[in-house]
């Protein structure tokens, strides 16, 4: 008989690192603590969609990070929430982060945060040629703010006259608001809904 597989340790914190990019919501734990609460069912979603996982290689992913207490089950009591000591992984259930994310990353986007509040400060100290350069920057930003703005109503507005017209689905760029790559938010450059849903159940 064969033995079933397990996830593999060196991919677990790859998967915890996706994880943490599932849709949550805040509450309270036991009146004191502020927590972040995600869906069973989300989350293994979520890891299916990101990592191309199959089911149960998802399911065995979010039992490891329960057992390992990466993560923990909580059960709503009213606009609140208490631990479940249970380590059964259930779709239905809702669960939150028990590790913390690395304070590593953190203190770097704090230091990162600090020199360019410093350094904006100085502003008037930069040489001339510096000022000329971040205006141009400046304005380049605010081109790209323009045309994803433009790209996004255009997309709404062509939607909407296509539903009228045809009773269907259709959108330009629909991974657009996607959780991908910035090349891969403009590939394809149409598609109906159906063929979305057809390619979602594909990858599950």
């Amino acid at each position: 008989m064969e033995k079933k597989s397990e996830p593999k340790i060196s991919n677990l914190k790859e998967c915890e690192n996706t994880l943490r990019g599932v849709a949550t919501k805040e509450s309270i734990l036991n009146g004191i603590k502020r927590i972040d609460v995600f869906k069973g069912s989300e989350a293994l979603t979520h890891l299916m969609s990101n990592k191309k996982m199959k089911v149960t290689d998802a399911h065995k992913v979010m039992t490891t990070l329960l057992e390992s207490h990466q993560i923990a089950k909580v059960r709503a009591e009213g606009e609140q929430y208490a631990l479940d000591v249970s380590y059964d992984f259930n779709i239905n259930h809702e669960y939150i982060w028990i590790a913390e994310e690395s304070k590593t990353f953190r203190l770097a986007i704090g230091v990162v945060g600090i020199i360019f509040a410093l350094t904006i400060a100085m502003f008037p100290l930069w040489p001339r040629p510096m000022k000329v350069a971040s205006g141009y920057v400046v304005y380049l930003l605010f081109g790209i703010l323009i045309a994803l703005i433009s790209i996004s109503v255009l997309r709404l507005v062509v939607y909407l006259l296509v539903k009228i017209a045809t009773g269907r689905s259709f959108w330009i760029f629909p991974n657009f608001y996607e959780e991908c790559g910035i090349l891969e938010s403009f590939v394809p450059l149409y598609g109906w809904e159906e063929q979305a849903g057809a390619e979602a159940q594909k990858r599950e």
